[in-house]
């Protein structure tokens, strides 16, 4: 379920709700019709973009693999099913979905604090990939490597916006690195519909219960 406005005093209001509970106007069934119809029409439409993003990226990386033309990455070797695909690029793809979630929910209010969300979710997954999570394949650390590579040598150095901007770019180079294109773009694909999946269905949901 979504968020609504209320037709009479435009405030936002639960598509549950029978009533406004701002001015008390009542939510005609016509317009429960509408919000149910809306309803299924976002899920029917998060099945159908799941077929390309899902099935595509994966297919396309074995495919590659098969013909010969997948770009050689430094940390696993090639992909012999769509599940290993998912599989592999899982720590990339949780990191990116939790970033676009927090994106179109409006917790990222600043660039500032978006490169540093950006920034400790990737972080955070490169390490879990690297050192807690070794059947990923992450065999470089490059989390050390790219914390190196962008000068950060204290704790005071990560805050900045330009030292944050330089450790997001050779994080994402530590993944591209590591995964090699298909996988890379397979990765970005999924943690996108990731993100916005969560946004869409299971966090109004959640939120609206609370």
């Amino acid at each position: 379920m979504a968020l609504i406005a209320c037709p009479d005093c435009q405030r936002k209001i639960s598509s549950k709700a029978k009533q406004c509970i701002h001015c008390g106007c009542p939510i005609s069934s016509a317009l429960e019709k509408d919000i149910a119809q809306a309803d299924q029409y976002r899920k029917w439409l998060g099945y159908f973009l799941a077929i390309p993003v899902l099935l595509g990226t994966g297919w396309i990386q074995i495919i590659a693999n098969k013909l010969g033309i997948a770009t050689p990455s430094n940390g696993f070797g090639e992909a012999k099913s769509f599940a290993d695909v998912l599989m592999l690029t899982a720590p990339l793809s949780i990191g990116i979905g939790f970033i676009i979630f927090a994106f179109l929910r409006g917790w990222l209010a600043s660039l500032h604090s978006a490169l540093l969300a950006s920034v400790g979710v990737l972080a955070l997954t490169a390490y879990i990939g690297t050192h807690l999570m070794p059947w990923f394949g992450l065999e470089t650390d490059f989390l050390t490597q790219a914390t190196q590579l962008a000068g950060l040598h204290d704790i005071s150095s990560y805050f900045s916006f330009t030292n944050l901007a330089k450790l997001l770019v050779w994080l994402l180079f530590g993944y591209w690195q590591a995964f090699g294109w298909w996988y890379f773009i397979a990765a970005i694909a999924v943690g996108i519909y990731i993100g916005w999946w969560l946004h869409k269905d299971i966090a109004l949901r959640w939120l609206q219960e609370i």
